[in-house]
């Protein structure tokens, strides 16, 4: 079955080191008038023109489909979704229920802010059929959290964990950030302990990354913040590792882990290189063997779409050799390279390409090579990006030489 996802591009405030695409909605606006006016409903004005447009986008890209598209995930992330109305995502989800074909099994996933959540939210949460939050806390660090401009409290993430655990939430994610500067070890196991008190199901953290564009990596540019060094990241991301591990935690990927096999179906959709639907301005789509992005404009976006024209800023069709290298890569990151998918599909034999490397990787605890897969050890996770450079480096090398042969012959 398919996966969809939906791009909500509002946020009360945005943060300085994020570089997904959002619209500050209280844009100059003080911390007081934040928390008390714009925390909980953004302008009909604003919100009902995207909700136009998504809703048209869903139409276009799903009109030549005779049957309704069975889908099994569905997951809203921006921005931040949660600062729909009750009406708007009710009105949201209708419509989703009414073009596919969703199964009662779904896992529907909603991105939150802490403060953002309320009763009457969490009501409506629950009979239209969202099942999973993703609650992105970061610290639960004053200072480390005054650092990322986040405006919510160690407080707020608390209220809205028990409120959400009270409504019968039984699949709740929360997001932490390590690499903070100034951050310790000791301040980040802090963190990590109040994460583990509340008993989520899920964790996700990542290290702190300083993107292009973003306020922050502007700031370091100037001289004014200094990243963490690459050592006492890699420390962090091993205090992680460890910390979550001994505390029931299963690793699945680079960056996330779950109690209970409660792995997010929507990232493993991803990891696994299958298809899914994109919907929302800068949303990223796989559909139909064609990777797609959507225009980073929300002005842009609707004005396109209210011209009956998909929104889309680039397609790439995916070839076999782009496959290829996208299950590979996708695969070290999660649970693994599969190895008969490649054979199936491709008729790839990975073992004989990368047979000298496989012997090292070994040797050094890097890899588990297992019957029909190839996955990192948590030693190799920590160097994840250096082997997956290697690895699809001879592969891509050995591609190029099958195909010169082939035009050759």
């Amino acid at each position: 079955m398919l996966g969809i996802y939906l791009h909500i591009p509002f946020c009360v405030k945005k943060c300085f080191y994020c570089d997904f695409y959002s619209i500050e909605t209280a844009y100059g606006a003080s911390n007081t008038e934040i928390i008390n006016k714009y925390n909980q409903k953004i302008d009909d004005n604003l919100v009902n023109p995207f909700l136009s447009a998504i809703r048209n986008e869903i139409k276009i890209r799903t009109q030549d489909r005779q049957n309704r598209i069975e889908v099994d995930s569905i997951f809203l992330g921006g921005g931040t979704p949660s600062l729909l109305s009750e009406n708007q995502i009710t009105s949201l989800f209708q419509y989703l229920y009414d073009v596919f074909k969703i199964s009662p099994d779904s896992e529907i996933t909603i991105e939150c802010n802490p403060g953002t959540l309320s009763s009457e939210k969490l009501k409506v949460y629950k009979e239209i059929g969202i099942n999973r939050l993703s609650i992105g806390v970061q610290s639960f660090i004053p200072d480390e959290l005054k650092f990322l401009q986040r405006i919510h409290t160690a407080g707020d993430v608390i209220n809205s964990f028990q409120m959400s655990r009270d409504f019968g939430f039984d699949n709740i994610s929360l997001d932490l950030i390590f690499s903070i500067p100034g951050q310790s070890k000791e301040s980040l196991i802090y963190s990590l302990s109040k994460a583990v008190e509340l008993q989520p199901d899920h964790i996700s953290a990542y290290s702190l990354i300083f993107e292009k564009g973003t306020p922050l990596y502007n700031e370091m540019k100037k001289g004014k913040i200094k990243p963490v060094d690459e050592k006492t990241d890699s420390l962090f991301y091993e205090t992680v590792i460890d910390f979550l591990a001994d505390n029931g935690f299963n690793q699945y990927e680079v960056s996330n882990f779950a109690k209970n096999g409660k792995f997010c179906n929507h990232n493993l959709k991803y990891w696994h290189n299958e298809e899914f639907l994109a919907f929302g301005p800068s949303a990223h789509g796989f559909y139909d063997n064609i990777r797609y992005k959507n225009k980073r404009n929300l002005k842009s976006y609707i004005n396109i779409l209210q011209s009956n024209k998909l929104p889309s800023e680039y397609e790439e069709f995916q070839n076999d050799n782009l496959k290829i290298i996208d299950t590979i890569f996708l695969g070290l990151r999660s649970d693994g390279i599969d190895l008969n998918r490649l054979i199936f599909h491709y008729n790839l034999n990975l073992r004989e390409i990368l047979e000298e490397e496989l012997v090292l990787y070994k040797q050094e605890k890097l890899i588990i090579d297992s019957l029909n897969k190839i996955s990192l050890t948590k030693k190799g996770y920590k160097i994840c990006d250096s082997i997956t450079v290697d690895i699809i480096t001879k592969v891509e090398k050995f591609l190029k030489n099958k195909n010169s042969q082939i035009t050759i012959n």
